[in-house]
């Protein structure tokens, strides 16, 4: 389908099934973080998705065509990144995604209490500073936590998720601590736990978490991001 770019987007393969994302360098572009995410989350047939943090919507729109959902809502605070991911689902034809311009904070309440399967998010992995003069306007709420912390962010996930349903988040490895500790405030407990080196330094991590999972948690690396 024919759809009207503003100046400066511009329509980006996805490198699967002929898919395109729109993109707009002026905002922040989707990274090999969101395709690493779609590639580690093993979601079946049919099950109900809700992606928090969904930005342009590339990793919902990849977990749509590797996986097949039932459907999935995706949440995007940034009204400009959102209507990317409308013109997005508007040329690819697809119509099992829906895109919600509304904080994550408001997901559970929209979407209803533990009726959710699976939730994926790529969520800011850096703390706001005090002073935030000196970030660019495209990365504050990209990058750092400034309509939603990382505490919020996994509330909002058990509330969605029914009991056993599943959570697949990639991170930056050095808030590993702080991500263990908060989902286990919200009876997630992780299942899988996969870094991503670089200079044989951790510098990302992928997550599987179980609402209410039996503890015991596989590790593993891979080189290179």
């Amino acid at each position: 389908m024919r759809i009207e770019l503003k100046n400066g987007e511009v329509l980006e393969d996805l490198e699967r099934d002929n898919l395109k994302i729109v993109q707009d360098a002026s905002l922040y572009k989707f990274s090999s973080d969101s395709v690493l995410l779609s590639d580690f989350a093993k979601i079946k047939k049919n099950e109900s998705v809700v992606e928090l943090c969904s930005g342009s919507g590339v990793v919902s729109v990849l977990v749509f065509a590797k996986c097949h959902p039932g459907n999935i809502l995706g949440f995007e605070v940034d009204k400009r990144l959102f209507d990317m991911s409308q013109k997005t689902l508007l040329y690819n034809e697809i119509k099992d995604i829906q895109f919600f311009n509304d904080n994550l904070k408001n997901a559970p309440k929209i979407v209803g209490l533990e009726k959710t399967d699976v939730v994926i998010c790529n969520p800011p992995y850096y703390i706001l500073p005090k002073d935030i003069s000196k970030i660019s306007e495209k990365f504050l709420t990209a990058k750092y936590e400034s309509s939603a912390t990382l505490s919020d962010i996994l509330t909002a996930s058990s509330q969605l998720l029914r009991f056993k349903g599943k959570l697949f988040l990639v991170y930056t490895a050095s808030r590993l601590q702080e991500l263990l500790f908060e989902a286990e405030k919200n009876n997630l407990v992780c299942k899988n736990l996969k870094f991503v080196f670089k200079k044989n330094k951790a510098e990302l991590l992928l997550a599987k978490f179980v609402k209410k999972g039996l503890y015991g948690c596989e590790v593993e690396m891979t080189c290179g991001n």
